[in-house]
C-alpha cells in the first residue's frame, strides 16, 4: 500500500496551534506518531477517525489524548492535510 503524502495548511490558526504545542514536546511526539502512522495505512485507523458535522464532511479528526487533529484527505493523490491540532474544547470554535 502506498503511503499519503502529508501537508500542513497555510493556516494561521495552524501556525498558533503549532507555537502553543512548541511547549509540551511529549505530546508533539505522539501527535507526530499518530499522524505518520496514519499517512502509512489510513485503513488500520478507520475506527479511530471521524468525519466532522454534515456541513464540514470533508473534513475527519483523530484524537490524541486531550488533543484533536483535524485533517483532510484526498485518496486519489495519496494527501493527508492537516488544517488545525489542539484541544477538545478550543479546536472547533474557529473552523
Amino acid at each position: 500500500m502506498t503511503s499519503y503524502k502529508i501537508i500542513f495548511d497555510v493556516n494561521p490558526l495552524l501556525k498558533r496551534d503549532l507555537n502553543i504545542l512548541k511547549k509540551n514536546k511529549k505530546q508533539i511526539f505522539h501527535i507526530k506518531d499518530k499522524i505518520e502512522k496514519y499517512a502509512q495505512d489510513p485503513n488500520k485507523f478507520i475506527s479511530q477517525t471521524q468525519k466532522l458535522a454534515p456541513k464540514q464532511e470533508w473534513l475527519y479528526r483523530m484524537r490524541v489524548g486531550k488533543y484533536r487533529i483535524i485533517f483532510s484527505k484526498d485518496d486519489w493523490n495519496k494527501i493527508l492535510i492537516i488544517h488545525r491540532i489542539g484541544t477538545r474544547w478550543d479546536i472547533y470554535k474557529k473552523l
